[in-house]
């Protein structure tokens, strides 16, 4: 379906908007299943962005998809030199277990890969799905 919009159309409101919905079962699913979700933002190194994210998508994203996390998307933030990605992790176990797997791998380890020669600062937050 496609929908175009005209300078002074005029949108319902109220009971008559439309609203955006979600599939109760994947509602039932999400709550079921449970999981963690996290936003992570890394500050990289001065002339190293474009390398960090080759290394992220060809070494780091296939163990984490093989391990059974989610990546739900990665950004670039070129004006502050930043790397945004969602790492999502929905299992038998708690996301930090399954993170310490991946960190104890013997891939992990054959990557040869220091975060701390790309990265000068890494936050991660714990998020929640809004909509």
């Amino acid at each position: 379906m496609s929908l175009w919009v005209r300078i002074g159309d005029r949108f319902p409101t109220g009971r008559h908007a439309p609203r955006a919905r979600r599939s109760p079962r994947l509602d039932r699913r999400v709550h079921e299943i449970g999981g963690t979700t996290q936003l992570r933002t890394y500050t990289v190194r001065d002339g190293l962005l474009d390398e960090w994210v080759e290394r992220w998508r060809n070494d780091i994203v296939p163990l984490r998809l093989k391990l059974g996390f989610e990546i739900g998307g990665a950004w670039t933030d070129r004006e502050r030199n930043q790397f945004l990605w969602l790492i999502s992790y929905r299992g038998p176990k708690t996301f930090a277990e399954r993170n310490a797997l991946y960190w104890a791998s013997p891939e992990r380890q054959a990557m040869g890969l220091d975060p701390g020669a790309y990265l000068l600062h890494t936050e991660d937050r714990t998020v929640e799905r809004g909509y």
